[in-house]
C-alpha cells in the first residue's frame, strides 16, 4: 500500500486511496516503468490479468489503454464500477517523465476463498 520510493523498489504497490481487489471500486495498482511494469505497454485490449491474494482471486480483462499526465487524477480516483487500473510511467531515455501509460480492466470473473473451509483443512 502506498506509493514511496522505498516500496517501488520492491514490487507494485496498490495506491492507498483503492479499494481491494475483487471490491467495488477501482483498484489502482502501479510500479516502475523499468522494473516490475517493463512490459505494461505490450498489454493489448482482450487481454487477461489475474490478480491472486490471499483471500481470492480475480481476473480481469484490458478494455482500453490509457496515456495521461502525472497531475491527472482521472484515473486512479475512485468509481463506482468494479475496475483495475494499472499504470507506470511512460518510459523516457532523458530522465523521469510527467507522462503516465496504462490499462483500464473490467472485473470478469472472481473467486473468493472459503475461509472456514481453509480453517478446517489446517
Amino acid at each position: 500500500w502506498g506509493s514511496s520510493s522505498q516500496l517501488f523498489e520492491r514490487g507494485a504497490c496498490q495506491s492507498s486511496g483503492s479499494v481491494i481487489a475483487g471490491d467495488d471500486g477501482n483498484t489502482v495498482i502501479s510500479a516502475h516503468v523499468n522494473t516490475f511494469f517493463s512490459n505494461l505497454g505490450n498489454i493489448s485490449e482482450g487481454d487477461k490479468i489475474t490478480i491472486k491474494t490471499n483471500y481470492g482471486e480475480f481476473i480481469y480483462t484490458v478494455k482500453e489503454k490509457i496515456t495521461f499526465d502525472k497531475s491527472n487524477n482521472a484515473y486512479v480516483s475512485a468509481t463506482k464500477d468494479n475496475r483495475l487500473t494499472l499504470y507506470t510511467c511512460k518510459n523516457d531515455l532523458f530522465g523521469n517523465s510527467d507522462e503516465r501509460i496504462g490499462v483500464l480492466c473490467s472485473l470478469t470473473e472472481k473467486k473468493f476463498f472459503n475461509t472456514e473451509e481453509a480453517e478446517t483443512n489446517e
